[in-house]
């Protein structure tokens, strides 16, 4: 006599064909296939299942009362010996194959299947395909999957690795941004991930500020469409920090004090971050005690466990951020003896904390310079050189440009040392100096 597996059961006491039950929980008929033979299906798929149920019984209804696992089991030896597959099984082994490789040819045509994991699950990736060739079909599992993608970009890029995230985000970001426009339920949540995507953008370019600039008014754009009190700061927040890259720190500040109003309702490591830039820009503005009270608030605000916090991956903020700029601050209100203290905690040429590669390189300029300021030569050259030889390896045309900057403060003041010729040499072999 034939056992009938739970689901089955449940599906045939409703009357439900497999094609009806299908349409009605927007799964595909392999999956319920897939479930009704006792195959794995993944946890989405188990949940719009029992809440399907649950609908119609008018009670819970669990994956364990619908026998669906989320594991294969494994068969023991003696199972294994004696069982075969049955004709049902091979069939949708084929018609899985057969799927899988009709989805990933029709997502290379868009761009997409390069950077796909090899474990994506198949109903994500039908959903995938059919929201990027029409974007109202857009589901949650798709969405989710983008929202992994934007996560491991930032991963990527907090790890030093740029030149991962510059091959993968650009396949994304369009997608995203037509998402973001599209009226739907999730516009929000795909408009949340565009400003994300145009913040990061913005973060790993290595030296055109005014692609920056472009990146942050879009990401500014999306976060007002997200209606997100946390991405609309961390937009703004990217845009005053590219004004103070662009040496505009009036224009920064100004950024800056329009996400005040919204400070209190974002998570602590972004409050502290937004504290930073407008220490740092009033200090620049001269405006001393605006500065240190901003640094105060930062101090307080900053988390014990920065990771921790909700929005760490696109803050941009941690322990070596907070004494970089507490040293920019302390540089710019003209106190180099704090600054410096505040530097030796991280270090540029030993960092004593994880630091990317990109924060490592502000820290050899920031000591270089302020080593110059404590008068000591020696060491302004070494934390210089060693700018320039990471900026030049990296690709970093921007932090070079303000090593050169240093350089010729150096130049100021010390023009009769003769160590100063080594660096003018170090700088026209890398094609900085203009004679």
């Amino acid at each position: 006599m034939e056992t009938k597996h739970p689901l089955r059961v449940m599906r045939e006491r409703h009357d439900l064909s497999i094609d009806a039950l299908a349409e009605a929980t927007k799964l595909s008929k392999r999956t319920i296939l897939r479930a009704e033979h006792g195959y794995a299906i993944y946890p989405s798929s188990r949940r719009l299942l029992c809440d399907y149920f649950t609908t119609l019984e008018e009670r819970q209804v669990t994956s364990l009362q619908l026998g669906l696992i989320d594991t294969v089991q494994e068969p023991s030896p003696s199972e294994e010996k004696h069982s075969t597959p049955t004709k049902e099984a091979t069939e949708l082994m084929e018609m899985n194959k057969k799927r899988r490789d009709f989805i990933i040819k029709a997502l290379q045509m868009s761009g997409i299947a390069l950077t796909l994991p090899s474990a994506i699950n198949l109903d994500n990736l039908e959903q995938l395909v059919s929201a990027m060739n029409k974007p109202s079909r857009i589901g949650t599992p798709a969405l989710t999957y983008l929202e992994g993608i934007i996560d491991s970009c930032w991963q990527l890029s907090n790890a030093s690795k740029i030149t991962e995230v510059e091959y993968i985000l650009p396949v994304y970001l369009p997608h995203l941004v037509t998402l973001a426009y599209q009226p739907s339920k999730y516009q929000q949540r795909a408009a949340h991930l565009a400003s994300q995507g145009y913040i990061l953008a913005a973060e790993i370019d290595r030296g055109n500020i005014y692609a920056m600039k472009a990146y942050c008014q879009q990401a500014v754009l999306y976060s007002q469409i997200a209606e997100n009190a946390d991405i609309q700061v961390a937009a703004l927040k990217q845009q005053a920090t590219i004004h103070l890259i662009g040496l505009d720190p009036v224009a920064a500040l100004k950024k800056y004090e329009e996400a005040l109003p919204s400070i209190n309702f974002v998570s602590p490591l972004l409050r502290s971050r937004v504290y930073l830039g407008l220490a740092s820009a009033s200090a620049r503005c001269k405006q001393k005690q605006d500065a240190l009270r901003y640094l105060g608030l930062a101090h307080q605000a900053f988390p014990e466990h920065p990771e921790q916090d909700p929005n760490f991956l696109y803050t941009i903020c941690s322990e070596p951020v907070l004494h970089l700029y507490e040293a920019l601050t302390y540089t710019d209100l003209e106190q180099p003896q704090d600054a410096w203290e505040a530097l030796l905690i991280v270090d540029g040429l030993q960092p004593k904390l994880p630091v990317p590669i990109s924060t490592r390189i502000e820290f050899l300029n920031l000591q270089a310079k302020v080593a110059a300021e404590l008068r000591d030569l020696e060491l302004s050259i070494s934390y210089l050189q060693a700018s320039v030889q990471v900026s030049s390896k990296q690709g970093y045309n921007l932090w070079l440009s303000e090593a050169h900057e240093i350089y010729r403060e150096m130049v100021t003041q010390w023009p009769h040392e003769s160590q100063i010729q080594s660096l003018k040499d170090l700088f026209q072999g890398q094609k900085r100096v203009n004679d």
